[in-house]
Order: structure tokens, then C-alpha cells, then sequence
């Protein structure tokens, strides 16, 4: 029972460490998350209403990480990765959308977007593999694996922001096994999962 109860609340631990992929939040009217949004400081989500769109373009994320060393070929490497993310995120919650249903169409990147088309877009602001060996026999930060991006789900007609969602995914901070099995691809693939529901459930009114 001991062993159990160990288990169990090492686990939720584990998931609480982890960081979060928020709900719908509210932008202001010229589309800007509002002072305390971006400090992190909002409350409850919001209820969005995406049942007048037919049509969803999801489109690259943006890579705003920050490219640091002195090492031309390990930021060029570091960027790349970060690039292939943020299209490996779009993608997944393409997919996501696609298998719901919901939308008569969805699509990647296309340029022409009018009255109907949701258009979900945003920003890789930190991306770090890390690495698993460190995590696993170290912890404490060392090695860790990090996940952040902004989702922003914008009018395709007016190009105004409607609201938006915030990624913050890490390995666990303590280190072990379960800091090491964690990967950026987990949290990519998550983090997409919550945005296409949220997404399909502001679009179908589902609780």
C-alpha cells in the first residue's frame, strides 16, 4: 500500500513539474494580450465562439528562440531544430483538427484566407532538447527539456486576434527516469493534442 501510495504521488508530481498548455484566453481589441495575460498573471479561460468558421489554416510556427553560443554550427543546428519544431507542431494540430471533424476544411499555410477561415498561428519562443543521460543521472535542471510557444488563433477576414493559448512544457526538474523518458516531441505532441480540442470544442460548443 506504501509502494502504491509512492507511486501514485510520485507521478503526480511528475505531472505537476511538467508545466502546463494553457486554456482560450482573451486578447484585447487590437489584438494584444492584455498586460496581466502576458505577465501570466490571467485568470479563468475564456469561452471562445468559433462556430462562424468553416474553414481552419494552420499555419508554421515561428521560431522566436534564443539562438545563443559562440558556435556558428551549433546555432545553425539550434535553429534548424527549433524551425522543424514549430512546423512539427502546426502539423500535429492540423491533424488534430482533421480528425475531428468539425471544420469542412483544413489546411497548411495557404496564403488566401478570407471570411470563414480561422487562422491558427503563432511562436516557438524556447526550444531545448536537452539531453537524457543528464536528466537521468543528474536532475536538478541538468539536461532538461524545454517546450514554449504562444498559439494565437486570429479572424482570417480582418486579421484580428480572437484569443490565444500559452505552452510551457519542461522534464521533470528532480531528474530519474521519468525527467529522462520525457521528450521535446512528448510535449509537442501534447501541447497540440489541448490546442486542437480547445479549438474544437470553441467551434462545436462542447463542455
Amino acid at each position: 500500500m506504501k509502494i502504491r501510495l509512492f507511486l501514485i504521488t510520485a507521478a503526480a508530481l511528475a505531472l505537476a513539474a511538467c508545466g502546463s498548455t494553457s486554456g482560450m484566453k482573451r486578447a484585447d481589441a487590437d489584438g494584444a494580450p492584455s498586460k496581466s495575460q502576458s505577465s501570466g498573471q490571467d485568470k479563468a479561460a475564456i469561452s471562445a465562439d468559433f462556430s462562424p468558421y468553416s474553414r481552419v489554416v494552420v499555419r508554421d510556427f515561428a521560431n522566436w528562440t534564443k539562438i545563443t553560443g559562440k558556435d556558428e554550427a551549433k546555432r545553425a543546428v539550434q535553429e534548424a531544430q527549433a524551425i522543424a519544431v514549430g512546423k512539427r507542431f502546426a502539423d500535429k494540430i492540423a491533424e488534430g483538427l482533421g480528425a475531428g471533424t468539425a471544420f469542412e476544411n483544413v489546411s497548411r499555410n495557404d496564403v488566401e484566407v478570407g471570411a470563414g477561415t480561422l487562422v491558427i498561428q503563432g511562436e516557438v519562443t524556447k526550444y531545448k532538447a536537452g539531453n537524457r543521460a543528464l536528466r537521468l543521472m543528474i536532475g536538478f535542471g541538468a539536461g532538461s527539456a524545454n517546450f514554449d510557444a504562444r498559439v494565437s488563433f486570429v479572424d482570417g477576414a480582418t486579421g484580428k486576434e480572437l484569443s490565444f493559448m500559452t505552452v510551457d512544457q519542461n522534464s521533470w526538474f528532480l531528474g530519474g527516469l521519468l525527467a529522462a523518458a520525457q521528450t521535446v516531441d512528448d510535449f509537442v505532441d501534447g501541447a497540440a493534442t489541448k490546442v486542437a480540442e480547445e479549438t474544437l470544442r470553441a467551434k462545436t460548443g462542447a463542455k
